[in-house]
């Protein structure tokens, strides 16, 4: 087997998840994606580029994304927990911006 030194466990609310994840949609006929906050189309349920309409994936409702959270929590919460006591987990607050996240997460792992 191989050996872990560390194990990084980016930890986001559910209630940011839901957003980030409830806000996702897509073109029926093109596949563009668009977020409904952070990059929304120019007409809403319009795509900017075909000018097809916008569904939301089953997989980013928000009671499958509420279902997901329970599974996760279940099966991953105590491989994490495991990974906490060899303090071998990293734990980095994932609610704050990608490049945030990433400058925590990088100098942790040893990488420059």
């Amino acid at each position: 087997g191989k050996h872990i030194d560390r194990v990084v466990y980016v930890k986001v609310s559910d209630e940011k998840l839901l957003k980030r994840l409830g806000g996702r949609w897509l073109c029926r006929d093109c596949q563009t994606p668009y977020h409904l906050l952070t990059a929304p189309p120019e007409v809403p349920g319009k795509c900017d580029k075909c000018g097809g309409e916008l569904y939301q994936r089953d997989d980013d409702k928000e009671d499958t994304i509420k279902e997901r959270l329970r599974v996760f929590f279940a099966q991953t919460i105590p491989v994490v927990d495991y990974y906490r006591n060899q303090s071998k987990l990293i734990e980095v607050n994932g609610d704050r911006g990608i490049q945030e996240v990433a400058k925590e997460i990088i100098p942790s792992l040893g990488v420059k």
